[in-house]
């Protein structure tokens, strides 16, 4: 087969010459292209500088479309009185200028040699929520908050068709596929015993807490309201590595507030989801990171949601809700994965940009305040003695506070 036939068969016009990284643009295949050894002449600006031939751009170009977007032709009707297809396709013009901020003589150039004239989203008719990331942490949340929350892993999947409108609807695989993605790139974080964490409460006038019952974590009987992790009901630790941490996260919107900030340590290595160091999203020409795109933003919204600011406006108990069934799923995750290690938390970056915080997955069963009284359950050991009070001023040049030591 003649090398031209082959070409056309990949949808591709046999052209010869060079496009160099100044004239695509500024977008992610003009910096790939300046990163590689060639230095051929340019067809467009006739300058000698890094660049690729006009086959491999397209190559290029064609594999990062048909990974997202595909023929019209192999999955939308047409109809030929009307004159048109029942999804309206994109020109190849349109998708290299906006998706690839390619323009000019090179838009041209290029779209004389990709032949396809023509694209459609992949699997057109399972109606994305978003078009443009096909983002399952909207389907995801949507599902636990207005159809189903509990048992989701009763219901039926095809875990081999990942691009299946099964696979959309059903948030079991698309956790699933979120845990397999975890275990695979290491995204856990090992706090050692020992670690140093602490843990704020406000204080009213006239309240005095010093003991671990009143800064600990409180029991499930009074933990009434949600939080962005955990569900009335279901008692866990949240604190953080750094004492103006806490202070930062309980301030808000108030102006003054006196803050106990108690002092724990970490009994045993605990091992912990972590969110403050997530792979950036993959470049479209990234072969093997694109495999990964769902997954990666899935993982993002999940950080950005648990890093919001707490709201109280009475709407929590359901916009809470999708953190809350992660939360568990990670929780539980070890009795459905042989021979995984449990989570023991979370790690994520503070609301207030200031830092770590942890929720730990232990109520006051987890917390213990004498060295002797250690046992396998309990993650953190309670100092009484370093309890600190914070009396916290906010204004809009500076933060004052004056500590007392108890």
């Amino acid at each position: 087969m003649s090398r031209s036939k082959r070409l056309r068969e990949r949808g591709i016009a046999d052209k010869q010459g060079y496009i160099c990284h100044k004239c695509l643009g500024e977008g992610e295949l003009s910096q790939i292209v300046a990163d590689s050894d060639s230095n051929d002449t340019c067809s467009i600006c006739q300058e000698q500088n890094p660049s690729e031939s006009l086959i491999n751009l397209a190559n290029m170009l064609l594999e990062a479309i048909e990974f997202e977007y595909e023929d019209p032709a192999n999955s939308v009707g047409f109809e030929s009185r009307e004159g048109g297809y029942y999804i309206k396709p994109i020109p190849t013009r349109e998708l290299l200028f906006d998706k690839y901020e390619i323009d000019g003589e090179t838009l041209d150039l290029l779209c004389h040699i990709i032949i396809q004239e023509y694209w459609v989203k992949k699997h057109p008719y399972n109606d994305w929520e978003d078009d443009k990331m096909m983002d399952e942490w909207q389907v995801f949340s949507e599902f636990v908050k207005h159809k189903y929350r509990y048992y989701l892993n009763s219901l039926d999947h095809d875990p081999l068709d990942r691009n299946s409108t099964v696979f959309k609807h059903n948030p079991n695989l698309i956790l699933e596929k979120f845990a397999q993605f975890v275990f695979e790139h290491d995204l856990d974080k090992k706090l050692p015993a020992n670690t140093r964490v602490y843990r704020g409460r406000k204080e009213r006038a006239g309240e005095n807490h010093s003991t671990m019952n009143e800064l600990g974590p409180p029991p499930p009987e009074k933990a009434k309201y949600s939080n962005r992790m955990s569900p009335a009901g279901i008692s866990m630790f949240y604190g953080g590595l750094e004492i103006e941490l806490c202070l930062s996260e309980l301030r808000q919107m108030e102006s003054e507030l006196i803050v106990k900030i108690s002092v724990w340590d970490t009994t045993k290595e605990l091992l912990l989801l972590n969110l403050t160091n997530l792979p950036n999203l993959p470049s479209d020409f990234d072969e093997e990171g694109r495999l990964y795109k769902r997954e990666i933003i899935f993982l993002h919204r999940f950080a950005e949601e648990i890093s919001k600011p707490i709201v109280k406006d009475g709407n929590e108990h359901i916009e809470y809700i999708p953190t809350q069934v992660l939360t568990d799923f990670f929780r539980t995750l070890h009795f459905r994965h042989e021979g995984h290690q449990p989570f023991h938390g979370i790690v994520y970056e503070s609301s207030t940009n200031s830092g770590e915080c942890l929720v730990l997955f232990c109520g006051p069963e987890g917390c213990v305040d004498s060295e002797q009284d250690i046992e396998d359950n309990h993650m953190l050991l309670f100092h009484p003695e370093l309890v600190e009070k914070h009396e916290v001023t906010y204004d809009v040049e500076m933060t004052h506070h004056r500590i007392s030591l108890y």
